[in-house]
């Protein structure tokens, strides 16, 4: 989609009817120009209304987010919206602290999986499952987000998800939060290192080496 593109939905959205040449002035471009970025609006999904030597206008009127506004409408409310996110050298320590049992999980995951699988390409077939996986807790978020619940914290990469977020938004962190989501973090790590270990010390497998 070209840049212009959104400056002439940006016109259109009070859904009035706009002449072709009223928007060709508008925008500085050619009125031929002002065809091509409608029809690029509407292969993006904006349903836009051409009248016959009229001009155009949407199907239904829409409001776009505006920076401005939207900081004017959390002063009203007592919040205040950041020009950008902040992060201090203190959440970074946290956020380092969040992540660290999922990346000693996945590094035990992947050495269990070097012992387990016999062959570089049945290695290779497990690992769009392991990609999945993570992705989960995030889809189920977006598709039905849901107050953090300690419960919540329990389960991995759902909880580092949600104290993740919550680290980023400044919220607190109670200590027995932190204790459900790295105890259980660190004792799933301990587990599968320790079934890492029993398939390395497999006859088996030191047979075949």
């Amino acid at each position: 989609m070209s840049p212009t593109a959104p400056r002439l939905l940006g016109l259109l959205c009070d859904g009035s009817l706009h002449s072709g040449a009223q928007l060709a002035a508008a925008l500085g471009v050619s009125r031929a120009a002002v065809w091509k970025l409608v029809g690029e609006l509407r292969a993006a999904g904006v349903a836009i209304d051409s009248l016959s030597r009229r001009g155009y206008r949407l199907s239904a009127p829409v409001e776009l987010l505006d920076a401005a506004r939207m900081r004017a409408h959390a002063c009203e409310q007592g919040r205040r919206l950041p020009d950008e996110l902040e992060v201090s050298a203190r959440s970074l320590v946290m956020l380092l602290v969040v992540i660290l049992p999922i990346i000693l999980l996945g590094a035990s995951v992947l050495t269990a999986l070097a012992a387990f699988a016999r062959s570089h390409r049945e290695a290779q077939g497990y690992l769009p499952v392991l990609i999945f996986l993570p992705m989960v807790p995030t889809l189920f978020l977006m598709v039905a987000p849901v107050r953090t619940q300690l419960w919540m914290l329990a389960v991995p990469f759902l909880g580092q998800n949600q104290l993740i977020l919550r680290v980023l938004r400044g919220e607190t962190i109670h200590w027995w939060e932190w204790t459900v989501s790295l105890g259980v973090g660190f004792a799933l790590v301990a587990l599968v290192w320790f079934v890492a270990a029993r398939l390395y010390h497999r006859e088996q497998l030191a047979t075949s080496a």
